[in-house]
């Protein structure tokens, strides 16, 4: 912690508040002694602090909000930073991760001025900076531990006042991930407070708007501590069930000798609150059925349902071991190449010689691999505790639960699910220019917005499962505006019978061409312009193959975790980000897309959040910044050039793709 020299503030607390001479006379901290990155300084930081509790303790809590950030945004203006200075900081995010303890009277400030979105991502903020990492402060809470503006770090009461009036009825957005992330800060301290009845009122409150949210919040884990502590043994049990069937991707929480240790299940108490549950002998049942120990490791892959499976020869002058059999294959021998469905995916797909993978208890389910003819239970998730959900997207997860446990396959239910279970566009940036962003949603990232492709890998799996004619029988019965984006989505997979029924559903007999040329690598200018044409002379294709996007994330290609999953076999055209060229076909109907109309509109830039599996748009830009770029040549060429030559989209754009983008727009005034 930092030494503090009190004699630099001014004696009355009330004068801090009066003007802000005092703060901006005192001298910046240097972070790592560099001139070019002040900071506020520790005595800086006590003042606005001990000033906002002055407003908030004061009568005066609607200004406090206010004064913080005009008083951060002074001593920002009195000591600038260098020209080498993170080009996306901002003087109040710099003064806050300097230091912690100002997280307090900022969420106080927003809830003091009724500001209920700010107010829970600055607690939200806190959350992930102190509470749940248990981060120290940056100030020493003992200055201020007699101090009637005390005190200057919080507990479980101060937490316990700010979440009550956070997370009361009509506060927060349920459809936003700073919701349920204090939801589930909520039940924890109310928990350890002894507010057990609040807690399981709060839980069954929420519980119909909690069960579609895709858990990183671990809301529902949260919600079983409380259920388990609280209520009959059956309705925890059925709380733990439903935890497991809607996909939570961490149930070795439940191993108790593995998590006991762990400084987060310290935190958390929830062996203390688990206790009762794990008692039970219901509970019992379903850790023998669900959650047992993942299965001893053995030599050879496990038999089961492929993602992608292929015969080959072997190349190169290298020999490879064979997964199987274990000899090394010399080039030129025939060879399996292929990825389990269950197993960990490697870049490289795993290699057997042909003969020992007809020899192995593979060979059958390639067999059914290659006649569509898995059941949909054999992708359901393997029942053990270690294994991850087969899909992260609640809905989608608990469907394939069902398959699993013995359900029949609906085509109206699972397209019903597809079309309508809770997703939400992917957050991301808005570039607006060398040092100017803005967050997009700019209230707030929602939450599902990272697993909208979990439902075409769902699709994947039916089709594999042989359900493909039902599932285009059923959708010829729906109304139009229904079934166009399901087709559209159907359209990208690489089956021929496919892209024939959707180039038949819309009257679009080159669209079989034309989605093949959208994900073949490279592409010239009269490839771009065919794409472009296609979209523009068909309007009704091209509106559900809009719908069809923003439903699915279907050209968002994130690094991490996939949208539409390219090691699926019939999706691998989906690797290196070729989806992203989908957004070629609106370079001349732009209104149909709205983050391109909208960059056009405003000369921006979208990318992507970058942890999490966010990353989306940070691929993608490249796909809409040609799209911008030719549809300013094609239609506005005294545009054009902005798009080539501003310094701070041409650093952004990888040289490749700004060079290709170039030439082709120079030759547009050429063509027929």
């Amino acid at each position: 912690m930092t030494e503090i020299d009190l004699a630099t503030l001014p004696a009355r607390p009330e004068a801090l508040t009066e003007n802000l001479d005092w703060l901006t006379a005192l001298p910046p901290a240097l972070e790592g002694g560099d001139a070019e990155r002040p900071r506020l300084p520790p005595e800086g930081a006590l003042g606005l602090f001990l000033g906002a509790r002055v407003l908030l303790r004061g009568g005066r809590g609607a200004e406090a909000w206010d004064w913080i950030e005009a008083a951060i945004e002074a001593y920002a203006r009195a000591h600038p930073p260098g020209h080498r200075y993170h080009v996306w900081g901002s003087a109040l995010g710099n003064a806050l991760g300097g230091c912690n303890n100002l997280r307090l009277v900022v969420v106080e400030a927003l809830i003091a001025g009724g500001r209920w979105a700010e107010a829970a991502q600055a607690m939200a903020d806190l959350s992930a900076a102190a509470l749940r990492h248990d981060s120290p402060p940056h100030l020493d809470p003992a200055l201020l531990r007699e101090h009637p503006l005390g005190p200057l770090w919080h507990d479980l009461d101060w937490q316990m006042a700010q979440l009550c009036q956070l997370c009361a009825p009509g506060r927060l957005d349920p459809r936003k991930a700073t919701t349920w992330s204090l939801r589930a800060d909520f039940l924890i301290v109310a928990l350890k407070t002894g507010a057990t009845d609040e807690a399981r009122a709060f839980v069954e409150r929420h519980a119909v708007e909690a069960w579609p949210v895709e858990d990183r919040s671990h809301y529902g884990f949260n919600a079983l501590c409380v259920l388990a502590h609280t209520a009959p043994e059956a309705q925890a049990v059925a709380a733990a069930r439903e935890l497991v069937r809607r996909g939570y991707d961490l149930l070795w929480r439940f191993d108790r000798a593995a998590v006991e240790q762990m400084p987060w299940t310290r935190a958390t108490g929830q062996l203390d609150w688990l206790a009762p549950l794990e008692a039970s002998a219901g509970f019992a049942a379903l850790r023998a059925v669900q959650l047992g120990p993942a299965p001893a490791a053995i030599a050879t892959p496990r038999p089961g349902p492929f993602k992608s499976i292929r015969r080959d020869t072997l190349g190169g002058k290298a020999r490879k071991r064979c997964a199987l059999s274990r000899r090394l294959i010399a080039p030129g021998e025939p060879v399996v190449r292929f990825r389990l469905f269950h197993e960990q995916v490697q870049d490289a797909p795993t290699i057997a010689a042909a003969e020992a993978f007809e020899a192995s208890e593979l060979a059958p389910w390639r067999d059914r691999h290659e006649a569509d003819n898995y059941a949909p239970a054999d992708f359901a998730r393997p029942r053990h505790r270690g294994a991850r959900p087969s899909l992260d997207a609640p809905a989608a997860a608990a469907f394939l639960f069902d398959l699993g446990e013995g359900a029949a396959f609906d085509a109206a239910a699972f397209l019903e699910l597809i079309t309508t279970a809770p997703v939400n566009p992917m957050r991301f940036y808005w570039l607006q220019g060398r040092a100017q962003r803005e967050a997009a949603p700019p209230d707030g990232f929602w939450c599902n917005d990272a697993h909208a492709g979990d439902y075409v890998s769902l699709t994947w799996m039916m089709l594999r499962s042989g359900r493909g004619e039902e599932i285009l029988e059923r959708l010829r019965g729906w109304p139009t505006e229904r079934a166009d984006p399901v087709m559209a989505m159907l359209a990208t997979f690489d089956r021929p019978a496919l892209r024939a029924a959707a180039a038949a559903h819309f009257a679009a007999p080159d669209l079989p061409d034309v989605l093949s040329l959208i994900f073949q690598s490279r592409h010239g200018l009269k490839d771009v312009l065919r794409i472009s044409a296609f979209g523009r002379d068909q309007p009704r294709f091209a509106a559900a193959m809009a719908a069809a996007m923003a439903r699915w994330n279907l050209h968002l290609y994130s690094n991490g975790h996939p949208q539409v999953d390219w090691y699926l076999q019939d999706l691998e055209h989906y690797s290196v980000a070729h989806g992203t060229r989908l957004a070629w076909l609106f370079i001349e109907a732009p209104e149909r897309l709205p983050v391109l109309a909208r960059m056009l509109e405003t000369g921006w830039l979208p990318t992507g959040v970058g942890a999490g599996g966010y990353d989306g748009y940070s691929n993608t830009s490249h796909a809409l910044f040609r799209a911008a770029a030719m549809n300013r040549a094609l239609l506005a060429p005294e545009e054009v050039a902005y798009w080539l030559e501003t310094e701070w989209i041409t650093r952004l754009i990888h040289a490749p793709v700004l060079r290709e983008v170039q030439k082709q727009t120079a030759a547009i005034g050429g063509r027929p």
